[in-house]
């Protein structure tokens, strides 16, 4: 799985590599041996290469998260664009919301048939202890929900499909 970070203004391209030998990730090219253990609702102690970090994760005003290392409090934004949460077909503007992360289907917000609004909200998903609400990128026609509450999904699964509301 890949997506984007942005850390105190700063892009960073995260990707989660499969291995049987312990998580690795790759940050902006450079592979390192990864492991994460929650320790609270919102702290997980952080192994990166050998070296320990504890992080705690914090909401800001709205949607704003940050994440204070070693007592230091970064913003930190992942575009859902850029997370591959939303792919679109370009000929007609639909879309396919996908998990952003491996997690649990929390809720289900959505029937197919449903006409939605911009960032409306379509699923909830529950990873690393954090709820995430998946809108719509933009106003359309609920094609599909191919998930259920309770499901345990992989990162990228499509969740639901919406057809782009066509002018009149």
């Amino acid at each position: 799985m890949k997506f984007e970070v942005e850390v105190a203004g700063k892009t960073v391209e995260v990707e989660v590599l499969p291995s049987a030998a312990g998580q690795r990730v790759k940050i902006d090219g450079r592979e390192a041996a990864a492991d994460a253990v929650w320790t609270g609702a919102s702290e997980l102690s952080l192994l990166l290469d050998g070296r320990s970090y504890d992080v705690e994760l914090q909401s800001g005003p709205g949607v704003e998260l940050h994440a204070v290392v070693e007592g230091i409090r970064f913003p930190v934004d992942v575009d859902p664009l850029r997370a591959g949460r939303v792919t679109r077909d370009r000929a007609h503007g639909d879309a396919v919301i996908r998990s952003p992360m491996p997690g649990k289907v929390v809720a289900v917000l959505v029937e197919p048939g449903e006409q939605v609004e911009a960032g409306r909200g379509l699923v909830v998903v529950e990873a690393m202890k954090m709820e995430n609400e998946l809108t719509a990128p933009g106003a359309g026609l609920v094609r599909a929900v191919h998930v259920r509450q309770g499901q345990v999904v992989e990162g990228g699964t499509a969740l639901v499909e919406i057809a782009a509301a066509t002018e009149s």
